[in-house]
Formats: C-alpha cells, structure tokens, sequence
C-alpha cells in the first residue's frame, strides 16, 4: 500500500468544482481524505494506491481535470 498527498494548486473559485470532479473520477476506495485549504496549495488530496503505478494513474487523472494548474504528490513513509 503506498500513501500518498496530492497538493493541488486551481483556478481561484473553482475549488469546490474541482473537488467534485475528484469524487466522480477517482474510485472513493482509493481517496482517504480530501480538504480545501488556504495558502500555497488550494486542495489537498490523501491516497492509498496499491502501487506506485496505481498512484501514478491517480494523478494523472486529477491533472486532467479543468481548472487543475498544477500538482505536486508528497509519497509517505512509515514513520
């Protein structure tokens, strides 16, 4: 199992949209939290993906969605 968060920066008031869209594309199994934040990031996005590669299809297909300007994916380790 790999955790992972996924740092979302998006156009200024589509945040909402933009989580929505998360839920519909994203299998609900996969995504442990999900938050709309305030500062350097706008949303915050926490994975459990079988594999680096289940990861890698995960976000990729947040980057495809409208209003995503970038990413940037924090892989845990066990602490």
């Amino acid at each position: 199992m790999v955790t992972a968060y996924v740092l979302l920066t998006v156009k200024t008031g589509k945040e909402y949209d933009v989580v929505d869209e998360i839920k519909k594309r994203v299998p609900m199994d996969k995504i442990k939290d999900i938050s709309i934040v305030y500062g350097m990031f706008d949303i915050v996005v926490a994975v459990d993906a079988h594999s680096l590669g289940d990861l890698e299809r995960i976000v990729l297909e947040i980057r495809k969605i409208p209003y995503v300007s970038s990413t940037t994916t924090l892989v845990s380790a066990k602490a």
